[in-house]
């Protein structure tokens, strides 16, 4: 299970609306178990909740809808928790280099500067609609290699994204050797200039961060395309369960929209809501080697697409 603890802070002006484009997000980013913060017994006295943000308990406006909003989340829960994710992109955490760059518990300059690097290479990717997860060096260290994909636990990647400043020992780099020898894509990122790949890859190209979608589109087919339509704020998540796969697409915005979306997936489609359970047709098309589908969404809305 993935855990957030979550909407802690959004104050008592939050409406449930609000609230349920946060659900939207975090489940297109994988989450499957949300811890609502929180629920007070009574808030009438200074120090009586023990903390700031709001309650989501009886004294909120909105409690009796709450049965509604919690089924709502308990779907998305579940869908997020059943078969496994298809992620194609790994995007390396370099938390042990982090370390380095470390003064009495604060980054130093250069430090700042790779998380910088690191958060503009995870938020161009999601934003491009392209599902990354984060690897550290102990699950990298113990993935296999097989097919040219980076297997750990549930986990197949065709793409390793890594800082130039990653530090690669004897271990990483044989793991790393077997990956591209085996047709795997190994993508070096930083946006200082004159930056190198580190040793034994130095001969490789160092791209910045804001190009690594058009990189990696370059490399292998993606996953999710947005065809026509805004692509603002709109996140999606794959999973396969045995034979049957589906995508959720989140629309994480106050306004309505729709999309043509080219899928990588081929077969007859049909669209599920997630606040009902109801499935219903959906425009589709096979083009291009896989799914062309044009959906509208409402305000703060998601959907599954079910193949």
């Amino acid at each position: 299970r993935c855990m957030s603890e979550a909407m802690g802070g959004a104050g008592w002006g939050c409406s449930l609306q609000e609230f349920k484009r946060g659900i939207n997000t975090m489940g297109a980013m994988g989450i499957n178990m949300f811890t609502l913060h929180g629920f007070y017994n009574e808030c009438e006295h200074q120090g009586s909740q023990a903390d700031w943000p709001t309650s989501f308990f009886y004294q909120n406006p909105y409690w009796k809808y709450f049965k509604t909003f919690g089924d709502y989340i308990s779907r998305i829960c579940y869908m997020n928790t059943i078969g496994r994710p298809v992620v194609d992109n790994a995007l390396y955490y370099p938390i042990n280099e982090l370390y380095e760059d470390m003064i009495q518990g604060e980054a130093n300059e250069h430090g700042k500067l790779m998380c910088q690097d690191f958060d503009m290479a995870l938020n161009i990717l999601l934003c491009r609609q392209m599902d990354t997860d984060m690897i550290d060096y102990e699950s990298l260290a113990r993935a296999d290699i097989r097919g040219g994909k980076i297997e750990v636990g549930q986990q197949s990647f065709s793409a390793l994204i890594c800082p130039t400043n990653m530090k690669i020992d004897e271990i990483l780099a044989k793991k790393l050797r077997d990956f591209v020898e085996n047709g795997g894509h190994l993508i070096f990122y930083s946006s200082i200039p004159g930056e190198v790949a580190p040793e034994p890859f130095g001969e490789y190209t160092v791209f910045k961060p804001e190009f690594l979608p058009d990189v990696l589109n370059n490399r292998f087919t993606p996953d999710v395309q947005v065809i026509e339509g805004d692509n603002t704020d709109l996140y999606v998540n794959h999973r396969v369960v045995g034979d049957l796969h589906y995508y959720m697409i989140s629309n994480s915005t106050n306004k309505k929209r729709q999309v043509t979306l080219q899928l990588r997936q081929v077969g007859n489609v049909i669209r599920m809501d997630p606040e009902t359970g109801k499935t219903m047709p959906v425009k589709s098309c096979s083009k291009d080697g896989g799914t062309r589908v044009v959906i509208n969404l409402e305000a703060d809305e998601a959907c599954y697409l079910l193949f």
